[in-house]
């Protein structure tokens, strides 16, 4: 039974009192009890509304929270394939792109191995070619100092044997200088005249040259 909305009894007692007639006062009690039961909502009915409102929306919360662990856990599923896929497209990728660094790593070292062969091979004909430019250049330079040597000691001969001639020149008196010619003097003659007329122009005379020793050997 549902709990009713006005106390019709005391509606009806507060109509009389304003000068409304019993019959009256009650039916229209009555009829408004009824109308406001009908249409108006009571304290217990709020309360089962509300209970059911929360039954509903915990049942309806709960399909929800099922369903979406049911999504979650299919998007898991998904997500974890996926991720699993990515993981061994990634593995075979880097793997492909760890043996094409590798191919490529052995052929730059066999690139550069050749490169440094051949750097080495010109390095040791360039050295070679330069050993015998110094081979040469000593030979030539020895060749040289040969003879000079040889001009040296021939002109050290030489001057020792024209110095040897000098001297046996010297000793022989070769380079002595040799005595001066005399010179011829006037001797002055005194002439006495035979007559104080005449006189005598004076005959220049010429002394005999002195007598010179030998040069001495």
């Amino acid at each position: 039974m549902n709990q009713p909305v006005i106390n019709t009894l005391e509606l009806c007692d507060a109509l009389r009192k304003t000068g409304m007639e019993g019959e009256q006062a009650e039916g229209l009690a009555r009829a408004l009890g009824k109308e406001l039961g009908a249409h108006v909502a009571v304290r217990s009915d709020l309360q089962l509304g509300f209970q059911g409102v929360r039954n509903d929306l915990g049942s309806e919360i709960q399909k929800v929270r099922s369903d979406l662990g049911s999504e979650i856990q299919k998007v898991r599923n998904d997500l974890g394939a996926e991720i699993e896929k990515v993981r061994s497209d990634l593995g075979s990728e880097i793997q492909k792109v760890r043996n094409d660094l590798g191919t490529e790593i052995q052929k730059v070292r066999s690139d550069l191995g050749s490169e440094i062969q051949k750097l080495r091979s010109d390095l040791t004909a360039k050295f070679q070619a330069v050993d015998k430019k110094v081979d040469v250049l000593r030979a030539e330079l020895t060749a040289r100092m040969d003879a000079l040597e040889s001009k040296l000691t021939f002109m050290i001969a030489g001057f020792g044997l024209l110095l040897t001639v000098l001297t046996v020149a010297g000793g022989m008196g070769l380079f002595q200088r040799p005595p001066p010619s005399p010179q011829p003097q006037w001797v002055p003659e005194v002439v006495t005249p035979s007559s104080p007329n005449a006189a005598a122009a004076p005959t220049p005379q010429v002394a005999a040259p002195a007598a010179q020793a030998p040069a001495s050997p």
